[in-house]
């Protein structure tokens, strides 16, 4: 069943993508979003079960991700109040052909929205989608112990603080 789900998935990115043939080629034309740093491609740092360090008292916050295979990574984010989950999102973050995708499905869109890797170092990645009203770029990066998020468009930014809970 889990591998009709990934396939059923690539079909729908790849219908998606042709559907949008004009509106995404500037995005795939566009070299500052080919000239990634392809040594760093090893997101095993990702990997684990992450709770929100700024969560108030009614609200929780989680990110947990697993490794798929070495080019296929899967997440969920969550908010849970009390023991119902009140939103979540699913995330995909997987190399097709030579470039990696973070493919997001959230309850405000319909299909997932795919964002192309911009940067990576050894420890971080940013992936973006200028035509996307919000956010337009995703960073993520790990200090020490913790997972870090930067998710911005052209007005507004949303900062998140993750602890490793598993």
């Amino acid at each position: 069943m889990k591998y009709v789900l990934v396939i059923l998935i690539g079909i729908i990115m790849l219908s998606c993508n042709q559907k949008r043939s004009n509106k995404q080629q500037p995005f795939e034309n566009n070299t500052e979003f080919n000239n990634t740093n392809k040594k760093h491609e090893s997101f095993d740092w990702l990997v684990g079960k992450w709770k929100r360090l700024s969560n108030n008292n009614e609200k929780k916050t989680f990110e947990n991700w697993k490794k798929e295979t070495n080019k296929k990574f899967l997440g969920h984010g969550f908010i849970m109040k009390g023991l119902d989950t009140i939103w979540q999102e699913k995330m995909i973050l997987s190399k097709l052909d030579s470039s990696w995708v973070l493919a997001i499905k959230t309850p405000g869109n319909s299909d997932f929205v795919a964002f192309k890797l911009t940067e990576c170092e050894a420890n971080s990645f940013t992936v973006e989608n200028p035509n996307h009203d919000f956010p337009k770029k995703i960073k993520y990066w790990k200090t020490k112990e913790k997972l870090n998020a930067l998710v911005s468009g052209t007005e507004n930014e949303l900062n998140f603080e993750f602890e490793r809970i598993e």
